[in-house]
Order: C-alpha cells, then structure tokens, then sequence
C-alpha cells in the first residue's frame, strides 16, 4: 500500500508547490521579498526527493523474482521513482523564473 502513496506523493507535491507560489506571488511582488517564494520551492523539492528516495530504497529492497506479485511490486516502486524524478524536475523548472523574472512581472 505504500507503492501507491509514493506513485501519488510526488506529483501531489508539485501540483501544491504550484499552486501555493502562485498563492504568495501577490505577496512577494507588494513586499519585494522573493525568499519566502525561493523557501517554498526548496521545501517542496526536498519534500519530492525524499519521497523519491524512499520509493528506490523500496525498489532495490525487493529481490527480482519470477513470481507475479514480486514482479507487479517490483514494477511499482519503479514507476513511483520515476514519478518522483519527473515531479522533482518539474519542481525545479516552476523554480528557475523565479530566479530570472520578478513575481511582479506580468
């Protein structure tokens, strides 16, 4: 059952590290402050690694088997890493305009 939340975790992740940024844009553009926007991005992508992290300490942990369920579970844990990798990339690419453009921008 943990397979599932970590296939679910990191793209959750992303969607509410865009989300909540687009939230504190507002903020960060009347105060001029960019570092709660930047705060928010590394938490979230600490957030994605470790649940990546965690899914590939599942995968290595599971032997390679014949059998259908070993197989099944085997498979999963490699989609939720593979979820995680991409989620934490897409965390990294809500992060760089951050890093070029002001949030007033727009």
């Amino acid at each position: 059952m943990r397979i599932w939340i970590l296939i679910l975790l990191a793209p959750l992740l992303a969607l509410a590290d865009q989300a909540i940024s687009y939230a504190l844009a507002g903020a960060a553009c009347t105060g001029h402050d960019r570092l709660p926007l930047h705060g928010l991005h590394l938490v979230f992508l600490v957030a994605a690694i470790a649940a990546t992290v965690l899914a590939w300490q599942l995968r290595v942990d599971i032997p390679a088997a014949e059998d259908t369920p070993t197989r099944r579970r085997r498979f999963l844990t490699g989609v939720a890493t593979a979820t995680g990798v991409v989620s934490a990339l897409a965390i990294v690419a809500f992060w760089i305009p951050g890093w070029v453009l002001s949030p007033c921008f727009g």
